[in-house]
């Protein structure tokens, strides 16, 4: 289904550059322009790297005008795709006021979803500003240039590959349960054909896209573990994307007070998919907060801590600011080490784990915000004791002490003496 495409103009100065910049600058502007791409139901913009919210409801207020840009025949599940493939050429660290900002990006992404970009008047306010003797002094005074940037892809560091999560993992449940729980759903033939299509398709390391009016079926069964596990399955292939609304992970966590590996496993496969990705950071605080709870639970506590693992990897600066999650997870890994001393398994998967996902916000916040970045850094080497795990042979572990590992100080040597 296509699906309308519409760029929500803002005006930065609120009214104040269509009053006073003939008199600052000798010269007309309407506004200050920002803009976001809508499409369904998301609006997209870019500031501290790209960003996502709901439609008129962004930190820059109310729009001035909305403008329709047409219709887009391209999916959720590319749109996302082409979105994580432009994070390195639109992140916090190649903004620039003049050459590379929101509109910008705006101007890529309907190009992208329709062929053609945002209007000119947008794109050439920069070039109108420069053409003022203070806005060239005001460009000059904060060292920003109208000349277009080169990107470089960020690399990721071999030293820290864990950390990166490129590859993310998804879980099922065995071959002999999956095939009891088609079986147990008892809807109609076509259902049982098609996900056992699936489950082949999974086995034989091939795709497969299930009927979306087939799925619908699932809607009227009942919340248990044969529902969850098939949900996983669908996951773990195109399904997932025709997968029904009242199904996704956040419509059922409300159900789920005292939940299970079934559903978490679920959970955890939506987060791998590019839909997932994009709801996790329009809804981060309720997924931080459903997975933070499972994670007090020791019957799923192993389950929960890869569903947060991988949840970290969604996340931006903005969501990381929001959630705060880095403080918690240094609170969860002291209770972790804790309870290791008793009982070696799960907690030191579940520590490894915990030590993924700090790492991993780590390397979000790097290259947005270096010295947001070492502060953590800092407080991370007073909090964290890695003694009592040193000896573990746990990927996570090892490259987070590479990270943020602490410095050693000679004190009272001869070095001191040069």
């Amino acid at each position: 289904m296509p699906s309308q495409v519409t760029l929500h103009v803002y005006d930065l100065s609120n009214g104040m550059a269509a009053s006073l910049s003939q008199s600052l600058l000798q010269k007309e502007f309407k506004a200050v322009y920002h803009t976001g791409v809508v499409v369904y139901g998301v609006e997209y913009f870019y500031g501290d790297g790209i960003a996502t919210g709901y439609p008129a409801n962004t930190p820059y207020g109310k729009p001035i005008r909305k403008e329709d840009m047409g219709e887009t025949q391209k999916s959720q599940s590319e749109i996302m795709t082409w979105v994580t493939s432009q994070a390195t050429a639109f992140s916090g660290a190649t903004y620039n006021p003049l050459a590379h900002n929101c509109n910008h990006f705006s101007d890529a992404m309907t190009t992208f979803l329709t062929g053609h970009g945002i209007p000119s008047e947008i794109l050439s306010q920069p070039d109108e500003l420069l053409s003022t003797p203070i806005g060239k002094t005001i460009a000059n005074l904060f060292g920003f240039s109208a000349a277009p940037l080169e990107y470089k892809k960020e690399e990721i560091d071999p030293e820290l590959a864990s950390l990166y999560i490129d590859e993310p993992k998804i879980f099922l449940g065995e071959d002999d349960e999956l095939v009891q729980a088609i079986q147990n759903m008892h809807l109609s033939a076509q259902f049982s054909h098609q996900l056992n299509k699936v489950l082949n398709a999974v086995n034989d390391k091939k795709d497969f896209e299930a009927d979306k009016a087939v799925l619908a079926e699932m809607k009227a069964s009942e919340k248990n573990e044969d529902l969850f596990n098939l949900l996983a399955l669908l996951c773990a292939t195109s399904s997932y994307d025709n997968i029904p609304e009242e199904l996704l992970p956040h419509n059922l966590f409300e159900s789920q007070s005292k939940t299970s590996d079934a559903f978490l496993r679920y959970v955890n496969n939506y987060l791998a998919e590019t839909n997932g990705m994009r709801e996790a950071r329009l809804k981060a605080v309720l997924y931080a907060g459903f997975i933070r709870n499972a994670m007090e639970d020791e019957k799923v506590v192993l389950m929960a801590c890869r569903c947060y693992y991988q949840f970290s990897r969604t996340q931006t600066l903005q969501n990381i600011k929001q959630i705060t999650p880095i403080p918690h997870l240094v609170t969860v890994y002291q209770q972790y080490v804790q309870k290791r001393q008793t009982n070696q398994k799960p907690w030191t998967a579940c520590i490894n784990l915990v030590c993924g996902a700090l790492g991993r916000f780590m390397l979000t916040i790097k290259p947005r915000d270096i010295t947001a970045f070492n502060q953590q850094r800092i407080k991370l080497q007073k909090e964290i004791d890695f003694e009592s795990v040193k000896e573990v042979n746990a990927p996570c572990i090892k490259d987070l002490i590479k990270m943020i590992g602490k410095k050693e100080v000679k004190r009272n040597s001869e070095d001191d003496m040069f």
